[in-house]
């Protein structure tokens, strides 16, 4: 069981207690903020109050495990795109699956929302299961620059999952989506 409910400035300090990713391909997960104008600037950074809604998940005794973004929000279409991140101490254990489905209620029941996508890298197998376990379908595959383009470096020489164009890193991500009605289907079973 989880407990989803908007995130406040005051749950940022939380993160500072999360596992750290030793795989360089998701450094860029790893929260590294320690101080209270860190914390301010990482809230204010993440919060746009018409386009992107922020939720925390929590565990059964109320520690913060995670937290789900819903980002480029589309109000007219009723669409917006969602974007996760899990303390890596807890991976593995049921709770990204467990959020997601938290985040189906308050998307598609509360918000009234039509479709939900998300992007995912193609080397992030543990994450490509979990949205397909969860009725995410696959729309497509594109080679896109990485999102983190400071660690190139270290990943040029140690994963066979980038490539180089002129100095900007590329890899591989899966489009995916959901729509109101494959969630309200798998809902009902």
């Amino acid at each position: 069981m989880v407990y989803l409910s908007k995130l406040s400035r005051r749950d940022v300090p939380r993160m500072m207690f999360w596992g750290k990713h030793k795989d360089p391909r998701f450094y860029h997960y790893n929260f590294d903020v320690t101080t209270e104008a860190g914390f301010d600037f990482w809230f204010k950074s993440k919060r746009q109050i018409f386009q992107r809604r922020i939720y925390k998940v929590e565990d059964e005794d109320r520690n913060m495990v995670g937290f789900i973004t819903i980002k480029n929000i589309q109000w007219f279409s009723r669409q917006a795109e969602m974007g996760i991140v899990f303390d890596p101490n807890i991976l593995d254990k049921g709770y990204g699956t467990a959020g997601i489905y938290a985040m189906f209620e308050e998307y598609f029941d509360v918000m009234k929302m039509q479709t939900l996508t998300l992007r995912v890298a193609t080397f992030n197998q543990r994450a490509l299961h979990t949205y397909l376990k969860c009725g995410f379908e696959i729309q497509d595959k594109r080679l896109e620059a990485f999102e983190f383009q400071q660690i190139n470096k270290i990943l040029m020489t140690t994963s066979e999952d980038f490539d180089d164009f002129d100095g900007v890193l590329h890899t591989y991500y899966y489009h995916m989506s959901i729509s109101r009605r494959q969630y309200e289907a798998k809902k009902s079973k």
